[in-house]
């Protein structure tokens, strides 16, 4: 979305917020980036944030707790430092800096993710359209909202669950996941042969076409299907036309402009020649299902 859609940026480190300006200048559009060093939660106030010694999965909660040492390599958490910072209310900032209608959100805050969608209410919910956001599969410590909590509130605003990318980590021994893989069974750290635990996902929502008609808004419906777009939804951003043309809102000519600029949008990012059905497209699949099969039998068996 470079260049065409304005974007608000958050980051408590000062340091970090003149990066990503610095970055923004040199794409050529710093003029429709907005960046704020500023630590969003539930409320104005000060709060610990538990630094670990990495950087990467600082929080405002407290991390060192029995089911993360037990899955994190200790250099990684430890030493741990604790800094008090102040917190804003998520609604107040968006106020403050006359922001009151935002269509995407993308969260990544170690646990405040709930934090900041409560705190916007009502009023400045409803536009938005899409959500992405990191939720825990495990209770990581007291009061540390879970994909159940996230998924629960999601529902109640309005949105529909579309995707889900896990992420899967392995026990530590003697404080390192390599431990157990490495020197007790022999395999790399990457290897598909061990399963790791779940541990949190990457969630998806965004509001249906179906629940958006009422508004009678096509810009908001055109809207919801750039965002399926955006993450390669492309059979939900054409159904999305679909719904908005049964409606009324697009004419004919409309509904035939926008579906054939989803299918080259789709034909210009995500599609191979590989992936077509014709008879080349067809081949080069045999061939890489054959090869899958003889790289790695039980899976290819599997999967076929």
């Amino acid at each position: 979305m470079d260049g065409l859609a304005t974007i608000v940026s958050f980051d408590p480190d000062v340091e970090a917020c003149t990066r990503l300006r610095e970055t923004y200048a040199a794409r050529g559009n710093a003029h429709m980036y907005r960046v704020y060093p500023i630590a969003l939660s539930a409320e104005t106030e000060e709060r610990t944030l538990y630094v670990t010694n990495s950087g990467g999965g600082s929080s405002l909660f407290d991390v060192d707790v029995p089911i993360v040492r037990a899955y994190t390599d200790e250099e990684y958490l430890f030493p741990l430092q604790k800094t008090t910072i102040q917190t804003r209310s998520a609604r107040d900032v968006f106020r403050e800096i006359d922001c009151t209608e935002f269509h995407l959100m993308k969260l990544d805050i170690q646990g405040a993710e709930l934090e900041v969608l409560t705190s916007l209410g009502e009023e400045l919910m409803r536009p938005v359209l899409a959500v992405e956001l990191e939720a825990a599969l495990q209770v990581k410590g007291v009061g540390y909202p879970t994909f159940v909590d996230v998924d629960t509130f999601m529902r109640r605003q309005g949105f529909d669950l579309y995707d889900v990318n896990p992420v899967r980590v392995h026990r530590s021994l003697r404080g390192r996941r390599s431990n157990y893989l490495e020197d007790m069974l022999g395999v790399d750290v990457r290897s598909p042969s061990v399963a790791g635990r779940a541990w949190e996902v990457d969630a998806l929502y965004i509001r249906s076409p179906e629940s958006l008609v009422s508004r009678i808004d096509v810009g908001t419906i055109l809207r919801v299907a750039v965002c399926f777009g955006l993450y390669d939804l492309f059979t939900e951003a054409l159904h999305s036309l679909s719904v908005a043309s049964d409606v009324g809102l697009l004419d004919r000519h409309q509904f035939a402009e926008m579906t054939s600029a989803i299918v080259q949008w789709h034909r210009s990012s995500s599609y191979r020649w590989w992936h077509s059905t014709n008879w080349g497209g067809r081949i080069a699949r045999r061939i890489a299902k054959r090869v899958r099969r003889t790289v790695d039998p039980i899976h290819g068996a599997l999967s076929s």
